[in-house]
């Protein structure tokens, strides 16, 4: 781009110049999507990223009862700290579903979102870097109820608040041992409210209005019904992918346990395969020392909770990657050995 020298003497220096080019229609900065979805990842906290919860949000309420006399400034911020736990709650299970793979990644495909897969994209998820699930989480918009419900009716085929309205609180079931009543008593209110929230929150983000845009006591319903439906959300999404899962932690480690044990029966029916390839049983040796390296990994993993119940969940899970890990380095050595 070529700057007129001429532009020194005018008014706007040359900083000022080169911004205004920068501009002008047609011209635009790349951006880099993928580095930045991996920075988002990792302030987050990195491989086990946090998502929000119902009780997040009401933690956030309660801060705000107690402070809000004293600092009446809260209540024009708790909107926009609200939606943005909503927002990121929603991205995050849009990840997930997508990521779980079928129906969900076909639904997905489906939605028209203009995305332009150049080279950096292609090679992030090509490399694993991102997942699409990332990518397409974060380039939908979900800023308003109608862009929030259509996403969701394409992933799920169906309406979200129908979908979660009759969901009940799996935890408080298993302590009293009897059905419990829906999390969400009046959905079309829940619904409304959302859609109010969002409205507050636009409102004090982009706009400096002469008078509060609701009182606090609407804010209060509107907090409360979000939280319904953070909670009502995560159960129906949560049994969308993991049907009954478990929910104490010795529950967990059994579930664990029975898909490791699967997965190494699966292991060793490609070894069998690999014995009858090559008429020998040297892959049995090379197992026996893979074997050793993935229980020390595992160990090394699981090492910093060492007396937790939680360690031998931690040492399933990392020898579920090695094996997962094995499993495909065999089966594709058997597609194409390089004979």
């Amino acid at each position: 781009m070529k700057i007129n020298s001429s532009a020194k003497h005018s008014r706007c220096s040359w900083e000022q110049t080169v911004a205004c080019a920068l501009l002008r229609p047609g011209i635009t900065m790349p951006r880099d999507r993928i580095a930045e979805l991996m920075t988002m990842r990792q302030r987050a906290g990195g491989k086990y990223k946090r998502c929000p919860s119902y009780t997040d949000l009401a933690s956030l309420k309660v801060s705000w009862q107690a402070n809000r006399k004293q600092i009446p400034e809260l209540s024009d911020l708790l909107p926009a700290r609200a939606v943005t736990l909503l927002e990121v709650f929603l991205r995050r299970w849009l990840e997930r579903l997508i990521d779980f793979g079928s129906p969900y990644v076909e639904r997905a495909s489906k939605l028209n979102l203009s995305l332009k897969f150049d080279f950096p994209i292609a090679k992030g998820l090509q490399g694993g870097a991102v997942t699409f699930g990332e990518l397409f989480a974060h380039s939908v918009s979900l800023s308003e109820m109608s862009s929030i419900c259509s996403t969701f009716e394409r992933i799920l085929e169906g309406d979200l608040f129908e979908a979660i309205k009759n969901t009940r609180d799996r935890w408080e079931e298993k302590q009293t041992g009897q059905q419990g009543k829906p999390i969400i008593s009046d959905v079309g209110a829940v619904r409304a409210s959302m859609a109010r929230l969002l409205e507050v929150r636009h409102i004090l983000v982009h706009e400096f209005p002469l008078e509060a845009p609701c009182t606090d006591a609407e804010l209060l319903a509107l907090v409360d019904h979000t939280i319904s439906f953070l909670h009502a959300a995560d159960e129906h999404f949560a049994n969308l992918i993991f049907p009954d899962y478990p929910m104490t932690q010795s529950e967990m480690n059994d579930r664990a346990a029975q898909s490791y044990a699967a997965l190494n029966e699966e292991l060793d029916k490609i070894c069998a395969q690999v014995r009858a390839y090559t008429g020998r049983d040297e892959v049995d040796a090379v197992q026996k020392l893979w074997g050793e390296f993935r229980n020390a990994e595992a160990e090394r993993q699981a090492q910093r909770h060492l007396g937790g119940t939680i360690r031998r969940m931690l040492y399933i899970l990392a020898a579920t990657r090695i094996t997962e890990a094995r499993i495909k380095e065999l089966r594709d050595w058997i597609e194409d050995p390089g004979d």
